[in-house]
């Protein structure tokens, strides 16, 4: 076991530095640029900690979507993303000549790798009720990775 911080715990060291000791040192019209590498250091941090698991569990439900096996444990990294860019080509060529039109493991399936895309890039944009786990039963009710139930009328409207 390495003593040492890996790249995601380096990201954040030096995330924090350059907010902590830098941002309010440089000029005002400056701090956005700051703002904006932190933010990419964070992306880049987040990325590196989930990257591989979520490349894996998108490649299983694209495998899935078309019958093919899922990656083993046995794949590298290397094979899984090559396979996952070649499942989201032919993903992308079948929506477009409408191979899943009414098909409905589909919507679930983008929402799905839109929340995992979303969790790297923005997570503050997730709706708080759907940033658990796929399949994880969350405050409305709905699992996450379903479509949020549509509100309720309020009482003596509906």
């Amino acid at each position: 076991m390495s003593e040492r911080p890996d790249a995601a715990e380096l990201l954040a060291l030096a995330r924090a530095a350059l907010l902590d000791e830098i941002a309010d040192a440089v000029p005002a019209e400056k701090r956005y640029t700051v703002l904006m590498a932190a933010n990419a250091i964070a992306i880049a941090g987040r990325e590196i900690a989930a990257g591989a698991r979520m490349a894996r569990e998108t490649l299983a439900a694209l495998a899935g979507l078309y019958g093919e096996v899922a990656a083993g444990e046995e794949e590298d990294a290397e094979t899984v993303e090559a396979r996952l860019a070649g499942l989201e080509r032919r993903l992308a060529r079948d929506l477009r000549r409408g191979a899943f039109d009414g098909d409905p493991r589909l919507p679930a399936l983008l929402l799905r790798r839109t929340r995992a895309a979303l969790a790297i890039s923005n997570p503050k944009a997730l709706p708080a009720e759907h940033s658990g786990r796929e399949g994880e039963v969350v405050g409305d009710g709905t699992a996450c990775g379903a479509p949020p139930r549509a509100p309720s009328p309020a009482p003596g409207r509906g």
